[in-house]
Parts: C-alpha cells; structure tokens; sequence
C-alpha cells in the first residue's frame, strides 16, 4: 500500500505549490509518486507547466513523478449518481421524505465533490503501482466534510435505508399472510450498491485516520486569520481523530530591504505570528519563504528543499 500526503487549509495558502513539491521531493529519493488534484479549481498541472488529466501523466524527463487533476462532477456522475439517485426513490416511493424526515438534502451530502475525493481515494488504497499518493486537496470546508462522511451516511442514509427495511418487512408479511407464501425478492441494486459505498468511505476513513499510513499537513501564511483558521482546522482534525504531522507556513519574508518601512512591519508582523504559531501548536512548524522571480519548476525545486526532510 503507497503512503499518503493530504494537504489542507484555507484556499490560496499554497497547498498546492506544496503538494507538487512534496511530491518532487518523493521522486527525486526514487519513489514513484502521484500527485492528485482533487479541488475543482485545477492548477497542478500549470505547476508543472504542462496539461493534466484525470489519467496519471509523467510530469519529469527524470523521475518517477505523475499527477492526475481529477473532475469531482464527473467523477460523481460516473460512479455514484444512479446509486442515489435509485435509493432516493425507492425510499420516497415508500412514503419517507429524505428532506422533512431527517431534515438534510441527499444531493448536497453525497451529491458532492468529498464524495469523488473518497473515490480517488479508494482507488489508491492497496495499488501496488505507487509508493507514494499526494492530494492536494479542496478549500479546508471540503476537507472536513470529507472527514465526516462516514457518520454522515450513517445519520442519513442508514436511518433511511432502515425505514425502507422497517416498511418492506411489513408489506412483506402482510402479502404474504394473503397470498400464503414468503416473498423471496433479491436485495436491489441500489442496496448494494449503497452498502460498498458505505463500505469504501468507512475505508477511507480508516486509512485516513491512521499516522502510518496518511500525513495530514495543514498549509497557512504567516498572518493572524490565516492562524485563526488553522487553529479551528487543528480542533476539528482533531475531533475527526485524524493526526496532523506538520503545519506549513508558506510566504514567510526573509531577505527584505531594511530601507523599506513598510516591508519592515510587515516581516515584524509576520514573525510575531510565526512565534506565536510555534508556541501554540505541538505540530513541528516548517517555513518556505516568500519566492519571488521564479515560477513553474523552479518554484517547486525551492519549496522542495524545504520540505524534503519531513518525507525521508
């Protein structure tokens, strides 16, 4: 089974700068490596400066490096959609609407790009083919909701699917009384189907879950909201018993123009937060500074250095 890097945080800190470079770092030692782009707002391959698809595409003339960007929607419609769109109806031909009986709207809780997420996911769990899989995942919202969803099926569609089972043993013993028989029906589709659902993301979430086999890395810049936020991500990680092994503080300045008075406050500004973030949190704090004239696989070179050593 390949190890997993996930990055998370709150959209535009950098995690996928990150995620491309951890993965640079992992090919560079040997390790065939993907990196998977699972936020709707692709731009892995423009860090690669080259077209990614949902296929893994070579990224490097030199190492074993691949990144796959994968379209949440499609990925939806392909192998979940008829599922619920079947064991919606069924349930609501039974008398039982999803929305007033367990106030929640199927298509927003499943019906979501987490779900394609947990798919991608699935599929990489026990594929021999990769040593190492880097997500660089959506917006920090899309992250924990991802978490949740094991409970989440089970508060809404599994409270659902056992009022389908209560109100079908009941028609089912009174045709039978009728008719003097047992009705022998197969389970449908849809059951089934639900069910390796439900199997797939409880899998996730155990991989998910596991320090051995998954790093959780929370990516932040160095001002106050964006510790802010990383403190709530850190709880509620927490609370989803996920363990975090690194927080990345991207964009930090380092050499300014000490003639400048506002680049001055600024890196004043941003060292008091630093320091206040390596104090807080018991995560070891790793710093990529602000890159300035470079782009594409240079970028990915220099915040490769830093973060090299958290990955060997």
């Amino acid at each position: 089974m390949p190890e997993f890097t996930l990055y998370g945080g709150k959209g535009g800190v950098g995690k996928t700068t990150c995620a491309s470079a951890t993965a640079l770092a992992n090919a560079r030692h040997g390790k065939r490596t993907l990196v998977v782009s699972t936020d709707p707002a692709h731009s892995v391959g423009d860090r690669f400066e080259m077209s990614v698809g949902a296929t893994p595409t070579s990224v490097h003339d030199t190492y074993p490096l691949y990144a796959a960007e994968i379209d949440p929607q499609q990925r939806l419609d392909d192998n979940y959609a008829d599922t619920i769109d079947a064991l919606t109806n069924e349930i609501e031909n039974l008398g039982v609407d999803i929305g007033d009986t367990f106030g929640i709207d199927a298509g927003d809780v499943i019906g979501s790009d987490e779900l394609a997420v947990v798919d991608a996911f699935s599929q990489y769990i026990g594929d021999d083919t990769w040593d190492h899989v880097v997500f660089d995942t959506a917006p920090t919202g899309h992250t924990l909701k991802l978490l949740q969803l094991p409970d989440i099926l089970d508060s809404t569609f599994g409270k659902a699917l056992q009022v389908k089972s209560q109100v079908e043993s009941v028609t089912n013993a009174v045709s039978g009384f009728f008719t003097g028989g047992s009705d022998d029906r197969e389970r449908g589709l849809s059951d089934i189907d639900v069910d390796s659902t439900k199997s797939r993301i409880e899998r996730v979430a155990t991989v998910l879950q596991n320090p051995d086999q998954t790093r959780f890395r929370v990516v932040m810049e160095p001002e106050r909201l964006s510790r802010l936020e990383t403190e709530r991500l850190l709880e509620r990680l927490e609370s989803a018993s996920v363990h975090v092994d690194q927080i990345v503080v991207n964009k930090v300045l380092t050499d300014i123009d000490t003639s400048c008075t506002l680049c001055s406050t600024r890196r004043e500004s941003q060292q008091k937060v630093l320091q206040r973030t390596q104090e807080q949190f018991d995560q070891p704090v790793t710093t990529i500074p602000l890159i300035a004239g470079h782009d594409g696989y240079e970028v990915l070179e220099i915040v490769a250095e830093h973060l090299d050593h958290t990955d060997t």
